[in-house]
């Protein structure tokens, strides 16, 4: 998304009113918010206000092929929704970031926010203080999100532990080991003889191809 003119036109301006906006796609839906108070409507969507109580941290840039990560969070929240909040929050989940302005006469939103930031949930935190809950969410821009290991193996165990009844690695324990681009035993593949010794022809290629 690029900037508009208007976006533009508010980082120049003297007199400006930022704000942030977070959306999160977890499992149970997704959630709107921004560092303002009431609601908001911006791209057919309701938008509502964090308050003193949200906040969004420092946007890392880096020209590097390496993660860049950022902080969003709700702060002093009551602590009945502690385990609703850790139910709720899911690693891998989609996160966008928009930084957009208020017109400082009418109150509108400027248009458009500008989406800075979109990457993946990694390490959902809550913890309880004095004040109330507090949730921190870490993450990763698309580039630590694909850097990033995965805990899954493509094994028929797993893949139906995540979908249920899925059999599309059923058969990868029964598949022989192979070393793609390795010479081959003279008689093995049904029968095809030797592959790339005394012909010439590189590693992985039949002879019966020439």
């Amino acid at each position: 998304m690029t900037q508009t003119a208007g976006w533009i036109a508010e980082t120049e301006a003297e007199t400006y009113a930022p704000f942030a906006m977070v959306r999160l796609d977890l499992p149970s839906g997704t959630v709107r918010f921004f560092s303002g108070i009431g609601e908001h409507t911006w791209d057919s969507q309701t938008w509502t206000g964090a308050g003193d109580f949200g906040f969004v941290g420092a946007m890392e840039g880096t020209t590097e092929l390496r993660a860049g990560t950022l902080q969003i969070g709700l702060t002093g929240l009551d602590a009945t929704i502690k385990a609703d909040a850790l139910d709720a929050l899911s690693r891998g989940s989609d996160v966008y970031v928009y930084l957009g302005f208020f017109n400082v006469s009418t109150g509108a939103i400027v248009v458009d926010p500008w989406l800075a930031f979109f990457g993946k949930v990694d390490q959902p935190a809550v913890s309880e203080t004095d004040e109330g809950v507090d949730i921190i969410v870490t993450c990763l821009d698309g580039v630590g999100a694909m850097l990033r290991r995965t805990e899954h193996r493509r094994t028929s165990a797993d893949q139906e532990a995540m979908f249920s009844g899925d059999l599309v690695f059923e058969f990868v324990a029964d598949t022989p080991n192979l070393s793609w681009g390795a010479p081959m035993a003279s008689g093995s593949a049904g029968g095809r003889g030797s592959v790339g010794t005394d012909s010439g022809n590189p590693p992985g290629r039949d002879n019966r191809l020439n």
